[in-house]
């Protein structure tokens, strides 16, 4: 299978599997792939980059070792190197390997897009721009996947004009690369136009869509272009169902749930085992679930997965969903229960054994923690949160030997995590170790963490030298100690401040 055309649709259909039923579930497919294809390069490239995402790096280069012996082209592992330094925040290294993977395949057009994402985390937008204005010009096929990067760029420094600019050059090649109807109706969307925005440039699309779209003639331009885009590509995308989808989504975002449940009707009545993701109504809804939770609201969000439920009595997903909300609003047992039904609907699926985990941690049921955290492990071996949580529960049983074991492959897998300093930390507090664990609590307030956090850990760091002060007998050590402890006690009273 050639990696450059089957790339987009790859990641695609991952994300959509990984959105839908978790990474556990989405990890397992791609092993499956794998296997069933032990001699094809993509496969474990693929593989290695979902590791890479999920900051799994030895699993990550281990795959992308394996592409390489089946034969994976030099640019490309150049440019899977690149990701996995991207991922572990190693951006400097990241940039020369994306840097070699687009001078050796000049055509390689994710590599321009990553190096100048790169740049971007460098804060270097000015190289950025430069290397996508390169990248157009080296590999003009490419242009629809580099100029959006270009209106991002414009967006983040308040130049509507020149986003706009970008987006109408984005549409001119549409009717070839039906992906370019998409990725501008993304930008589109992003466009925060008023009603009264008069565009400087005329973009390449009808006055109406193709459909009918509920108050579309009140709707904000970016929204009305979105909607324009992805009609356009019912025309020349030979998938109708994916442009009806991405459509339905369009209007979705525009309040016209009618006429975006319409076109999922018809999405699901035209599906094609190409399209990567569930083109039925129902995902209105999840849609919406998804939106409410990231809104905090719990309820809205809780209702919207029932009625997937309500069509889907089993779907995983929604499930595992109804469960979280409850979680969040600290009702512990409908929590419980809804993650034991997702458990049974989706044996196979992390997320709701974690989840079970979590609230027996909090409850003090560490015994039952220890249970779930291990069948979540299980289904997700690779997976850095779920083994995180094994290991908080293996300390709160106190099986320090074997939260020792999951501790060290953590800090293997993911070697400047500041939750593994801080995992590190209690273990050797448990065995009677404070030092050392006020050190690897050190290295974790080395890194960045939520305030709440870092004052919990200033103070647990100023508790412990403060103790081996009052235990100290060399006078010397015992001043380093007590300093020791003021500065950490100091450094929390100012972050209350």
């Amino acid at each position: 299978m050639c990696i450059r055309d089957s790339y987009e649709a790859a990641q695609g259909r991952l994300a959509a599997l990984a959105d839908t039923y978790g990474l556990g579930v989405a990890r397992n497919r791609l092993i499956a792939d794998r296997d069933a294809h032990p001699d094809e390069a993509f496969y474990s490239f693929q593989l290695a980059l979902f590791h890479a995402h999920h900051l799994n790096f030895y699993r990550a280069r281990e795959q992308l070792e394996a592409a390489s012996r089946l034969g994976l082209p030099r640019a490309w592992h150049a440019y899977g190197e690149g990701v996995i330094y991207s991922a572990a925040g190693q951006l400097a290294d990241a940039a020369e390997e994306f840097t070699k993977s687009i001078d050796i395949d000049p055509d390689l057009g994710p590599g321009y897009v990553s190096l100048a994402d790169t740049y971007i985390g460098l804060e270097n937008l000015e190289r950025a721009r430069a290397i996508l204005s390169e990248g157009i010009e080296a590999s003009p096929q490419n242009a629809y996947r580099l100029r959006p990067r270009l209106a991002w760029l414009s967006l983040a420094e308040g130049n509507d004009a020149l986003a706009l600019e970008q987006l109408g050059k984005i549409l001119q090649n549409a009717a070839q690369v039906p992906g370019c109807f998409y990725a501008a109706a993304a930008l589109a969307l992003s466009l925060e136009l008023g009603e009264d925005y008069i565009p400087a440039v005329k973009l390449p699309l009808p006055d109406r869509p193709a459909v009918e779209a509920e108050g579309f003639e009140r709707l904000p331009p970016g929204q009305r272009w979105a909607i324009l885009a992805c009609s356009e590509a019912l025309e020349h995308d030979p998938l109708p169902a994916r442009a009806r989808y991405h459509l339905a989504h369009c209007l979705y975002e525009a309040g016209d749930i009618g006429s975006a449940k319409r076109e999922l009707d018809l999405a699901a009545a035209e599906g094609s085992p190409q399209v990567p993701y569930s083109t039925a109504p129902v995902e209105l809804y999840r849609w919406s679930g998804r939106d409410a939770l990231a809104a905090g609201d719990y309820a809205a969000a809780r209702k919207a997965y029932r009625t997937v439920l309500a069509s889907r009595k089993d779907d995983p997903d929604a499930l595992f969903h109804v469960g979280l909300t409850y979680e969040k609003e600290g009702g512990t047992s409908q929590a419980a229960e809804a993650y034991q039904t997702a458990t049974r609907a989706a044996p196979d699926d992390p997320r709701s054994y974690s989840g079970l985990a979590r609230l027996h941690l909090d409850d003090g049921d560490y015994s039952k923690a220890v249970v779930y955290a291990e069948a979540a492990a299980t289904r997700d071996p690779a997976g850095i949160s779920t083994q995180k949580m094994l290991a908080r529960a293996y300390i709160a049983v106190r099986s320090l030997e074997q939260a020792d074991a999951v501790i060290q492959t953590l800090r293997h897998l993911v070697p400047r995590d500041p939750e593994v300093d801080m995992l590190t930390g209690r273990l050797l507090e448990l065995n009677g170790l404070p030092l050392a664990a006020a050190e690897a609590y050190g290295g974790a307030l080395g890194r960045s963490l939520p305030a709440a956090t870092a004052l919990e850990l200033y103070y647990a760091v100023a508790r412990l030298y403060a103790a081996e002060a009052d235990l100290a007998t060399d006078r010397a050590e015992k001043k380093r100690l007590e300093n020791l402890s003021a500065q950490y006690a100091a450094e929390a009273d100012n972050l209350k401040l």
